[in-house]
C-alpha cells in the first residue's frame, strides 16, 4: 500500500484472476455477465480495502486483526460471482 497516492502498478495479479475467471464463466460455474478483468481486480481491492479499515481501528484504538478483516471479506467474493446451480 502506498500512502498518499493512488497505486499504479500494473494490475498482473489481476490478470491471472481474470485468466482463472473467464473459463470459469464460459463453463457456466461462474456467472456469464461477468467482466473477467473486473473480477480480477477484487482481489487488489479487497485487500487494499480491508487494509485502511484495520488501519483506521487501530489508529481509533479499536484493536482488530488484519487476517479478520480479509477473511471478512474475502467469503463474500465466490457467492457473488458463483452461478446459483454452484453455489
Amino acid at each position: 500500500m502506498k500512502a498518499g497516492r493512488p497505486q499504479s502498478e500494473e494490475p498482473y495479479v489481476a490478470q491471472i484472476f481474470a485468466d482463472i475467471i473467464e473459463p470459469g464463466a464460459r463453463s457456466g460455474e461462474l456467472a456469464t455477465d461477468l467482466a473477467p478483468e473486473r473480477v480480477g481486480n477484487l482481489p487488489q481491492d479487497v485487500y487494499s480495502d480491508a487494509l485502511y479499515r484495520w488501519s483506521q481501528h487501530t489508529q481509533a484504538g479499536r484493536a482488530s486483526e488484519l487476517d479478520d478483516e480479509l477473511q471478512a471479506a474475502l467469503k463474500v467474493l465466490p457467492d457473488g460471482i458463483a452461478t446459483v446451480d454452484h453455489v
